[in-house]
């Protein structure tokens, strides 16, 4: 009897020895035909029932936060052309390396590439990019739980963390800026993508934190107290020179809201007026057209710019003019909070550049811009928007922005 318990118990051990999978021909035959294959409709059934085997590895569930994780990293939007070029002569030697599997019940398996960043599905064809996965799943933390090892979360690099009442319920709340893979803003149990580039890592320089192992780069939040908003800030550096972006956030009723960016600055060539050399800007966020004159140099090629263009039989009309009212761009490139209007409350000062574009566009015009919005509980209003052609005498703004 001793002999054959000794012999089940060499026979378990060599078939647990034998589960070693290293492509999908290793695995047996099971029938797929039920089993779907779409990474969207996962993510929108709520499936959480995931099963991870990473290298050579057994299959390790994973909580509902690490599976969510993994699912925003496989349906983000960056450039599925980047997989176009491995549908070529490289396919095949991809799909036979991989260093994980994902298990989700009712779906096909998912095969993963870490190094080269895609994915495919158990018998598909097809790839599809993960970018940001190397970085992510280097971060994987395992917990164990009741004895059981679980794919719990992913190391987060801390940049600020707050805890104050932010919501005025008279409870603390936790705040955290950090990056996992992407910038997030964490309050309490929500969390929001505030910054989504894979591109970059964090390190750590003269006691800030950076991005690109540069001190150009860096990001930082702040509490404002006397409105309840989170505002962020990024701080980086172009060919052009240093500029900060900045965004501000509302955690209310348990959710976080952006209520304003920097990005959300547009505007828009509304109307030409050539013979007495204005142009008129319209700013739809803030609901304001201001009315820019152009200098004589602008004067000069934009005439010489019309000149061409009519040579070439184009009309410049009010049609026209509406095909290439988006061939003006404006940026935020630094702030500055300032008692702008004399009510000893101060206002945030965003100064940047605006700038005609196109070889289309009849008129050249480059400046300096200002604009300044009042700070509410709930939003941000835009109060005046001024070019440095404009200056009145002893009106020094613009001297930040050198």
């Amino acid at each position: 009897m001793k002999k054959v318990i000794v012999f089940l118990i060499i026979l378990l051990i060599t078939l647990t020895g034998c589960q070693k999978n290293n492509s999908p021909e290793d695995k047996p035959t099971i029938n797929n035909a039920n089993l779907k294959s779409d990474i969207k409709s996962l993510l929108n059934e709520g499936n959480y029932s995931l099963e991870i085997k990473y290298d050579d590895s057994q299959f390790i569930k994973a909580n509902k936060y690490f599976t969510h994780r993994l699912l925003e990293v496989l349906t983000n939007d960056l450039a599925e052309d980047l997989v176009k070029d491995f549908e070529t002569q490289w396919k095949e030697s991809i799909m036979d390396n991989y260093n994980i599997i994902l298990k989700f019940q009712g779906y096909k398996e998912i095969y993963i590439n870490t190094d080269l960043e895609c994915f495919w599905f158990e018998d598909e064809d097809k790839l599809y990019s993960a970018k940001g996965i190397k970085e992510l799943w280097g971060r994987y933390i395992i917990k164990i739980v009741e004895g059981d090892p679980i794919y719990w979360d992913f190391e987060k690099t801390v940049f600020t963390e707050i805890n104050d009442d932010i919501d005025r319920d008279e409870k603390e709340d936790n705040v955290l800026l950090f990056y996992d893979g992407d910038i997030r803003l964490r309050v309490n149990d929500k969390e929001l993508v505030i910054g989504k580039s894979p591109y970059i890592r964090p390190s750590f320089k003269s006691g800030k934190q950076y991005y690109n192992h540069s001190p150009l780069d860096s990001v930082n939040l702040e509490y404002i107290e006397n409105l309840d908003l989170l505002m962020y800030t990024f701080e980086s550096f172009s060919i052009h020179g240093p500029f900060t972006n900045v965004s501000f956030y509302k955690y209310k009723n348990g959710k976080i809201n952006r209520i304003w960016s920097d990005f959300d600055i547009d505007c828009e060539i509304k109307t030409i007026d050539f013979d007495k050399g204005t142009v008129d800007i319209s700013f739809p966020f803030a609901n304001i057209v201001y009315k820019a004159k152009l200098n004589n140099e602008e004067l000069k090629i934009s005439k010489s710019i019309v000149s061409e263009l009519k040579a070439g039989g184009i009309e410049i009309n009010n049609k026209y003019i509406d095909d290439i009212k988006e061939n003006i761009m404006s940026s935020g490139d630094h702030i500055l909070f300032k008692d702008y209007d004399g009510d000893d409350a101060p206002e945030l000062v965003v100064l940047g550049e605006i700038d005609t574009v196109g070889a289309s566009t009849p008129i050249r015009l480059w400046d300096r811009i200002v604009f300044v919005f009042d700070l509410f509980p709930d939003r941000l209003s835009c109060i005046d928007i001024l070019l440095e052609r404009d200056v009145e005498d002893g009106n020094n703004i613009f001297k930040y922005s050198n």
